[in-house]
C-alpha cells in the first residue's frame, strides 16, 4: 500500500509539474504574440494544478516514508501562472468595479 501511494503522489506529482509548465509557456507565447501585435490568445489551464498539488500531497502523506517531500507539491502549485494571476489580477478587477458602482 505504501509504494502505491508514493506511486501516485510521484505521478500526480509530475503531471503538475508538466501543467505549471504549459501555463508558463502559454503566458510566454502571450507575451510573445502581444509584442508582435498578434491578436491570438493561448489560454492557461487554471486551477487544475492546485488539484493535483492536493491530490498528490494527500497521496505522498499516506505513505509512512513519502519518495518526496509532502511539501514539495504545494511549492510547484504555488508557482504556477494561472493562480498567480488570480490572485494579483482579482483584487484589481474587484476594486474597479467596487469603484464604477459606489
Amino acid at each position: 500500500m505504501q509504494a502505491i501511494s508514493n506511486l501516485a503522489g510521484l505521478l500526480l506529482f509530475v503531471l503538475e509539474c508538466l501543467l505549471v509548465l504549459v501555463n508558463w509557456m502559454a503566458a510566454i507565447q502571450n507575451a510573445r504574440n502581444r509584442r508582435r501585435g498578434i491578436g491570438r490568445h493561448v489560454s492557461g489551464i487554471a486551477l487544475v494544478p492546485q488539484v493535483l498539488m492536493l491530490l498528490a500531497a494527500v497521496s505522498l502523506n499516506a505513505a509512512r516514508t513519502p519518495w518526496l517531500p509532502v511539501w514539495l507539491p504545494f511549492v510547484v502549485g504555488a508557482l504556477d501562472i494561472t493562480l498567480l494571476r488570480m490572485l494579483l489580477v482579482l483584487p484589481r478587477v474587484i476594486l474597479k468595479s467596487s469603484s464604477r458602482h459606489g
